[in-house]
């Protein structure tokens, strides 16, 4: 899809300074379930979680402080952005929400952060799209935009898992140690937030293509869900209490099968992929993103910015969290060609091409 030269008025990002280890993260995991397993299990579980770290490359996650939480980490990029675009609430037409640890289900996350940036009426709702959430937001805003229905658009993402980490809690049990690999996912969540102000004015980066793949054969692959739901039919036996997923497959598939997406997306629309000078992705481990990028037969070099280490996973808000990283390392020069891709559980992949 075209996006009809939506500019990127001005772009903003925060990471929490607070860090929590993988020791940190699979102890109260270890404390659930010490009751019910074996002291041999509970032993094992440590030392895979641990190797199994390692392995992806995960050391820390990003977690708030000092009063840190969900909306007020939403609400500073909402006011830096707007700060150094020059807009003023009454100017924003449009405040688009995206985050897969949304804390509420009524109101919308977005009339709180509108509210709390000085919105007073206007269009504020949330989306629903895991991590690609943030970038479908951007596509929402750009067909807005291109209509002349609104003349800005804030898109925003604020992740903060930890502040739902109770209900999160609660899912946490396992019967038998092999289902620790479904439990897994929950260990790699980080905090962070970033919005991007989008319009049709001004000379900031373009963004020219939005490109997605969704299908529905791998819903059941990953699941964030209410505890004690009634699921469809599922090719899983059984499926875990409130988060659960199958970490080995939904890798696969990512590894698979993003980068003939991406190469067609850029064949179809005449993008020279050896003329893109930096790749963003959606990170879940060194090796997925490496795999990815050797697939797709790119540099590792041109995806310099590593978040996963050190922050772990943050879904929606790791694009705009990558490009505020990019542009303090002094990387995001005028006339750049830059790619942002991720994937998300669905089974959906995205990708957005900006002239810099």
């Amino acid at each position: 899809m075209a996006m009809d030269s939506i500019r990127i008025k001005a772009f903003s990002y925060y990471v929490p300074e607070g860090r929590i280890t993988n020791d940190q993260v699979v102890e109260p995991f270890l404390e659930v379930n010490k009751d019910h397993l074996s002291s041999e299990d509970i032993e094992y579980i440590s030392y895979s979680c641990k190797r199994k770290f390692e392995f992806l490359g995960v050391q820390t996650r990003s977690i708030g402080i000092n009063g840190d939480n969900a909306v007020g980490m939403a609400v500073k990029v909402c006011e830096d952005a707007m700060a150094k675009a020059n807009v003023t609430p009454q100017e924003i037409d449009c405040l688009i929400f995206a985050a897969v640890s949304n804390p509420f289900f009524e109101p919308s996350f977005a009339t709180v952060i509108a509210k709390e940036i000085g919105i007073e009426t206007g269009d504020f709702f949330d989306i629903g799209d895991t991590c690609n959430g943030f970038m479908k937001g951007i596509e929402i805003a750009g067909i807005y935009l291109s209509t002349g229905k609104y003349r800005n658009v804030l898109v925003v993402a604020s992740e903060h898992p930890y502040e739902v980490g109770e209900s999160i809690q609660n899912t946490a049990r396992i019967d038998v140690v092999e289902d620790i690999d479904k439990k897994f996912s929950t260990f790699f969540a980080g905090s962070g937030a970033g919005a991007f102000l989008l319009s049709k004015e001004g000379d900031g980066p373009e963004i020219k293509h939005y490109f997605q793949y969704r299908e529905t054969e791998n819903w059941d692959i990953s699941l964030y869900m209410l505890p004690g739901i009634t699921l469809p039919k599922t090719r899983y036996e059984k499926i875990l209490n409130g988060i659960w997923a199958d970490p080995y497959s939904l890798s696969a598939l990512i590894i698979q099968n993003m980068p003939g997406f991406l190469l067609k997306s850029f064949e179809e629309n005449d993008i020279d992929k050896d003329k893109i000078d930096l790749f963003f992705t959606h990170q879940l481990g060194d090796n997925i993103t490496f795999a990815t990028l050797d697939k797709l037969g790119v540099e590792r070099s041109k995806a310099p910015i590593h978040t996963f280490k050190e922050f772990g996973n943050l879904a929606a808000a790791n694009l705009p969290v990558s490009i505020g990283m990019a542009n303090d390392a002094g990387l995001l020069e005028k006339g750049k060609n830059v790619v942002l891709m991720s994937s998300a559980c669905g089974l959906t992949f995205a990708c957005m091409y900006i002239t810099w």
